[in-house]
């Protein structure tokens, strides 16, 4: 357990997919400002891109929505926030 707690204070993130093939991921807390969120998003999106399968064809990542835990979800352009 104690290994575990070091690694997320360190910042290891988990996310997780389900049978439909759309990716969960918690981005941020709400004390985060502007720049950590961007900051997490690019990360997450460009491990989740160097993970694509060599067999795989296709767009890999088609489309990618934000929002809070119970919040409505936002559209966003994944190509602009890997620039």
């Amino acid at each position: 357990v104690e290994h575990i707690v070091k690694e997320l204070k360190s910042g290891r993130s988990f996310f997780k997919n389900d049978k439909n093939a759309v990716v969960h991921f918690s981005l941020g807390k709400r004390s985060f400002d502007e720049a950590k969120l961007k900051e997490n998003i690019r990360a997450f999106l460009k491990a989740l891109s160097s993970s694509k399968p060599p067999a795989s064809k296709g767009k890999f990542i088609r489309k990618v929505t934000i929002s809070s835990t119970m919040g409505v979800g936002i559209c966003v352009n994944a190509d602009d926030i890997l620039r």
